[in-house]
């Protein structure tokens, strides 16, 4: 067991229910049109926070009474942003977070993954509030779940190229989408009752699986065809279930008896938090793909991966998994931690306020830290 040492067809595109939709307000080839310029989003630049550039409060490894932020060029911080969220995701030269308007809608940042202006990729185009649940990308576009209203029972999911450009409408689902995963040839939405794959190329939806009512969280994850997700092996079993295209059976991997906030599937292995509540705690565990016994690779009580966001609290690739850990009460002790089976966890960086969303790029880790509203890259 890991464990703490210090301190993851055609222009008309189909509903589930096969009727074509169409986003009001938007022009006939279903795109919404900005003052796009080529390699930017919009005139709303600023310039970089008076921090970027530096280490800002962060200490590699773990931090002692008498060490403090040194120049190093393993921490860099990216942006200020004080209503920076958990949903970072990072291509291979940019990183994307969803800012959130509290006192408006919600809107995705973005600043390159060397450093440089922030600039704001997508702003909610009409009045009123707009919820961003999720961000996700491919080698090509960055992809976003959107609630233009609260009482609106349809969710949106559109999409953008990672340079820039139009924005286009992939699919609209009844219900709130909590997350969404795309992969070469689908993109993939959960909500409170149900997995759903909507296919790139013609928009057709599939019905992957269900959610539970009695599920105390959301959690999926989807990588090269293949599916996982909180559901139900039958009326009385919670599993993690999991279906690949491009038949979708859904079929039981693993069964759990404890509340999932979040999984990640990468190369040959799954991972995935239990627990994570903001009083017990949480463990994050893996189990290889082609099956076997699942390892626990660390536990502790302040692995608090919420319901709500919690499945942005960690990352991994193919080497290791890589997660944020809440600070200890009031203390700026809270730190960013990288771990695989059989490897002791280790702190990466220490001097964390309060930890947002991870996600990995190359050689790079991304974190956000929602107290200090901050978006920090990292040398692995």
């Amino acid at each position: 067991m890991g464990r703490e040492t210090g301190h993851e067809t055609g222009t008309g595109h189909e509903t589930g229910h096969g009727e074509p939709w169409h986003v009001p307000g938007h022009s006939a080839a279903g795109r919404e049109e900005f003052s796009h310029h080529p390699h930017s989003w919009s005139a709303h630049v600023h310039e970089a926070a008076r921090r970027v550039g530096g280490p800002g409060p962060y200490v590699l490894g773990v931090a002692t009474n008498s060490s403090g932020p040194e120049p190093t060029e393993d921490i860099v911080v990216l942006a200020e942003d004080f209503e920076v969220s958990a949903e970072v995701v990072a291509s291979d030269t940019m990183v994307f977070w969803v800012d959130r308007g509290f006192s408006n809608a919600d809107s995705i940042q973005a600043v390159p993954l060397e450093g440089g202006v922030t600039t704001t990729a997508y702003a909610y185009p009409k009045d009123g509030v707009a919820t961003i649940p999720s961000l996700t990308l491919d080698a090509h576009y960055l992809y976003w779940a959107e609630l233009p209203l609260a009482e609106n029972e349809m969710s949106l999911v559109k999409r953008m190229p990672l340079e820039g450009g139009p924005i286009e409408p992939i699919t609209a689902v009844r219900g709130h989408i909590k997350q969404i995963f795309v992969d070469s040839t689908f993109l993939y939405s959960i909500d409170q009752g149900s997995v759903v794959a909507t296919r790139l190329s013609d928009r057709r939806q599939t019905t992957v699986g269900r959610v539970p009512l009695s599920a105390k969280a959301v959690a999926m994850t989807a990588e090269h065809g293949a599916a996982y997700w909180l559901g139900a092996a039958d009326a009385s079993t919670q599993a993690i279930m999991t279906a690949s295209s491009p038949d979708f059976r859904p079929a039981s991997f693993a069964t759990r008896d404890a509340v999932i906030p979040a999984m990640r599937a990468t190369g040959s292995s799954l991972y995935w938090v239990e627990g994570g509540g903001s009083s017990d705690g949480g463990s994050l565990f893996v189990l290889n793909r082609a099956g076997g016994v699942p390892f626990r690779i660390f536990e502790s009580n302040r692995l608090s991966a919420s319901a709500s966001y919690g499945h942005a609290l960690f990352a991994a690739d193919e080497d290791e998994a890589y997660w944020m850990l809440a600070p200890t009460g009031s203390t700026r002790d809270g730190a960013l931690y990288e771990g695989a089976r059989g490897v002791e966890p280790r702190v990466l960086v220490s001097g964390v306020e309060r930890p947002g969303g991870v996600a990995v790029s190359r050689g790079w880790l991304v974190f956000t830290d929602m107290g200090t509203g901050l978006v920090v890259r990292v040398s692995k």
